[in-house]
């Protein structure tokens, strides 16, 4: 990595000619060091990846209300057991996504009824599936044209009339299962919403946990039913916050000190970290006050870490240095070693307030920068939402209809 310092001086740091501590710091450097000229990767031969995707009840691995102690235990083992066993593995819940498939049976719709999507990658030596591209490029054209209109719906009706929301994702739902069971594709292909993520402006919230014993395995189950919990008593109360899905990715453990996913030399090829995430429409209401009240419970899980490039909750910045223990100490320690910005002329308001450093002395006049919560708010009030009267009169019909057409569709395509 090729780093011009507060000197004006390139500065390499290579894991060949650094010490491990240097290392450690300057690969997630959030920017402090200097500004970043290139990076050079050293990556490992991945030929083909084979993609499952299974849709399995909420159930199958989170606990109910009716679950002891021993069925939960045993779901989070059958979890367990296919994270441990693969690749990768994502995990999403997309809310209210078997609503009316449960409402028109007589019951009463809660998260439990829903399914969930798993993901499931592994490494192979298989050649690309026959037709994949043919598949991909027809899969790939069609979300994002839903991406398109997703990003309307959400701005525009659903952001005014939440209670539709259940409407929307329990048809949407069924056009993820378009895709195929298995797969065997290239790895950038394998990832299949990158093409579509400039397409739909969202906001989220992010944190990562270790998963090393049995109670930080329960610790991560009470994070998600946490989530689904809150989501069902929102809707209750007329609200939706919750409007796009809660992701949950499994990954192994980084040597970057300032990583989420930290974890020490001696323990780290041990150690699995889920990132879980929420996420919904940037334009809708009442996510700000979800974001936060979610945000409470997950960071007193012990171990976690929020995720640098995702919304900070109200409040959230100055217990980011205490999560890392004493891995910000030494990554401060480590820079000033190195002497990349002696002056602080990379460190803004925002990052010395969350790595406890002081901020650099500005010149009388200077233009302070907000930091990136700040910024975010500024532009979901530039957004805004569409509340004026005359959208709403404009709206309400367009948006009945069109849940007359999910309810129509969904009925159709029960199972």
């Amino acid at each position: 990595m090729t780093i011009v310092d507060a000197d004006s001086v390139a500065r390499v740091f290579s894991k060949d000619t650094c010490d491990a501590d240097t290392f450690a710091a300057v690969q997630c450097n959030l920017g402090t060091w200097g500004v970043i000229y290139d990076i050079t990767l050293q990556l490992r031969p991945v030929a083909n990846m084979a993609v499952e995707n299974h849709f399995r009840p909420q159930g199958d691995f989170f606990a109910t209300s009716t679950d002891d102690t021993v069925a939960v235990e045993k779901k989070l083992a059958r979890l367990r057991h296919v994270i441990e066993g693969s690749t990768g593995t994502e995990l999403f819940w997309m809310p209210f996504n078997r609503y009316y498939q449960t409402v028109a049976a007589g019951d009463a719709w809660t998260p439990a009824a829903d399914d969930l999507w798993l993901r499931v990658f592994h490494n192979t030596t298989e050649e690309v599936t026959h037709g994949a591209p043919t598949v991909r490029a027809a899969l790939t054209g069609m979300q994002r044209w839903q991406m398109l209109l997703s990003d309307f719906i959400h701005r525009n009706i659903l952001s005014v009339h939440p209670m539709l929301v259940p409407a929307f994702y329990s048809l949407g739902f069924h056009t993820i299962k378009l895709f195929p069971q298995r797969m065997v594709e290239r790895v950038p292909h394998a990832i299949h919403y990158q093409a579509h993520i400039d397409a739909f402006k969202v906001v989220s919230f992010e944190v990562a946990v270790p998963l090393t014993t049995t109670d930080s395995w329960a610790a991560f189950s009470a994070m998600w039913t946490t989530v689904t919990s809150r989501v069902a008593a929102e809707h209750a109360d007329g609200r939706c916050p919750l409007t796009l899905a809660m992701e949950a990715r499994f990954v192994r453990s980084s040597s970057a000190l300032l990583a989420p996913s930290y974890a020490p030399d001696e323990v780290r090829p041990d150690v699995h970290h889920a990132y879980v995430e929420i996420l919904s429409s940037a334009s809708t209401p009442d996510w700000p006050a979800f974001r936060d009240a979610v945000a409470a419970e997950w960071l007193a899980v012990p171990g976690a870490r929020i995720h640098w490039s995702k919304q900070f909750p109200t409040g959230a910045t100055a217990g980011v240095a205490a999560s890392f223990g004493g891995n910000v100490e030494r990554f401060k320690a480590t820079r000033a070693a190195a002497g990349v910005d002696a002056p602080n002329m990379f460190v803004n308001n925002w990052l010395a307030g969350a790595l406890a450093m002081p901020e650099a002395i500005r010149a009388t006049g200077a233009v302070r920068r907000d930091g990136a919560p700040v910024a975010l708010a500024r532009m979901q009030a530039e957004r805004g939402v569409a509340s004026a009267a005359a959208w709403r009169r404009a709206t309400t019909l367009f948006a009945w209809v069109v849940a007359v057409l999910v309810l129509v569709a969904a009925l159709a395509g029960r199972r």
